[in-house]
């Protein structure tokens, strides 16, 4: 089976999450962000970039709380951090 292929195969199973290298890096946000924002790349993966963005900009309290808990914090920090990587767009 040619590598190309197994690398496609990588990306569509589930417990794979899809997080690009430049959030991977990133100082000024918090690892909950970037699961966050692997959990949203991963579930778009294969839309328009316009749709991953309407994605973070509707993120909600819930979605946040579905991943980690109602941990008002957390919360807190993922949608300060969420409007930061936005920005940077």
């Amino acid at each position: 089976m040619p590598d190309n292929f197994r690398q496609f195969l990588r990306l569509l199973e589930p417990d794979n999450i899809f997080l690009p290298k430049d959030i991977v890096a990133r100082k000024d946000i918090s690892e909950h962000t970037k699961i966050m924002l692997g959990v949203i790349f991963t579930k778009y993966r294969f839309d328009p970039d316009e749709k991953v963005r309407q994605a973070l900009e509707k993120l909600s309290d819930d979605d946040i709380a579905a991943e980690f808990g109602n941990n008002p914090a957390i919360i807190n920090r993922i949608h300060s951090d969420v409007k930061k990587y936005l920005s940077t767009l």
